[in-house]
């Protein structure tokens, strides 16, 4: 519990320290704006995960509301999204407010983090992501690696830090 709310925490002050960061040009000038890109619950699930989409995989989705077999693809649509807007009307940040993976799995914070990460590098556009409680030491981590649904690795604070 006191992990969540260190990163909790630590994500509301590193957005007022963005939004005080903004002040000194709030001072000098007449008007202020800033373009925020935003989408939150991306629930990614690693590919590496799926185990060849088999027969687990396939009924665990089956069963689910979520979209994890096209959830790259939503990604996708969503960074183009934001890309467009911002050609359009500036974009100075683009804010990922949790829930970034399905249940916490390493590799899909992995995955994740390299997308981002490819994105913000070809844009400029800088990226901000905050975990969710979907995505920190998440005892529903799994994966269909050996054909059956079994617990993955989980990530950790540190490691959710250090990824992204």
């Amino acid at each position: 519990m006191k992990s969540k709310l260190t990163i909790r925490i630590t994500a509301v002050i590193t957005v007022l320290a963005l939004l005080l960061s903004c002040l000194p040009y709030i001072a000098f000038a007449q008007e202020t704006t800033i373009h925020l890109g935003v989408f939150s619950d991306v629930h990614i699930y690693g590919d590496s995960l799926k185990g060849n989409n088999c027969d687990a995989y396939k009924e665990f989705t089956y069963y689910s509301s979520k979209e994890y077999a096209e959830n790259y693809s939503l990604v996708n649509n969503a960074l183009a999204g934001v890309l467009e807007n911002a050609e359009k009307d500036g974009a100075d940040y683009l804010l990922i407010p949790g829930d970034l993976t399905k249940d916490g799995e390493y590799e899909a914070h992995v995955a994740l983090a390299k997308i981002l990460e490819d994105w913000q590098a070809e844009t400029g556009i800088p990226v901000f992501v905050t975990n969710g409680n979907h995505d920190i030491n998440n005892s529903n981590a799994c994966t269909f690696v050996n054909g059956k649904q079994e617990p993955a690795r989980k990530t950790t604070p540190e490691e959710f830090r250090e990824i992204y």
